[in-house]
């Protein structure tokens, strides 16, 4: 349980939220209210930039 004023900080595996974009990606696309659809989307991006970003961590380690 965060702090008052503080946001909630949630650990999930890659795998895991591979899953989830795809549950997310389904119910945006299935949505029959716009506004749900727009926030299921904007949720499924953030989810994929958390993706690409370990992917490209992946491909290109860094050096120090």
């Amino acid at each position: 349980m965060p702090s008052p004023g503080r946001r909630p900080c949630y650990r999930f595996t890659l795998d895991d939220l591979d899953e989830l974009a795809g549950y997310v990606a389904a119910e945006a696309n299935h949505a029959k209210v716009k506004k749900l659809e727009k926030e299921l989307r904007r949720l499924y991006g953030r989810i994929a930039e958390v993706l690409e970003s370990y992917t490209e961590e992946l491909a290109h380690p860094r050096t120090e």
